[in-house]
């Protein structure tokens, strides 16, 4: 379930890629087969009509399921609360959501788990600026750059596991 900023997210879900996600695609709550069939999509292609699909199903899932809580990390995301999204933050925070749930159900623990989600993120923005070469935002930037030195956890004053 979501915890924080949930009317941000739900924004960014109705808008996802000009409309193409519409929030109410979705009744019912995903299964595990599905969610994690989705993450695995969207991590392939998050930009595909695929990946928009499973976006839709990856949202669903964390906004209903009692088995994940994820919280969006603000320093991630220096967007939320303003009138100004970035391009393409609406995939962005999908990647963090579904990095936090991939996390939560490998390590069958609920819970938000701001690095894996971060990771995920990062991943994405990686495939996003392969396709999209004029394509940068500086936060993610500076979170690649941490994470190139292995400074991440630092940078995001994350406790040390």
């Amino acid at each position: 379930m979501f915890r924080p900023f949930l009317a941000a997210l739900t924004f960014i879900v109705v808008s996802f890629s000009s409309g193409a996600l519409v929030a109410d695609e979705i009744k019912a709550t995903p299964d595990l087969l599905q969610v994690t069939e989705a993450i695995t999509s969207f991590q392939q292609a998050p930009l595909s009509g695929k990946g928009i699909s499973a976006a839709n199903v990856i949202l669903a899932f964390a906004e209903s399921s009692d088995q994940v809580e994820v919280e969006l990390y603000p320093p991630v995301f220096p967007w939320l609360g303003t009138e100004h999204y970035p391009p393409l933050s609406d995939v962005l925070t999908t990647a963090y959501v579904a990095g936090s749930i991939q996390d939560q159900l490998a390590n069958d623990r609920k819970g938000d788990t701001t690095m894996p989600g971060v990771l995920m993120t990062l991943r994405v923005y990686e495939k996003i600026k392969a396709t999209h070469s004029d394509y940068s935002l500086p936060v993610m930037e500076t979170l690649k750059e941490a994470e190139a030195e292995g400074k991440l956890r630092e940078l995001l004053q994350l406790p040390t596991e």
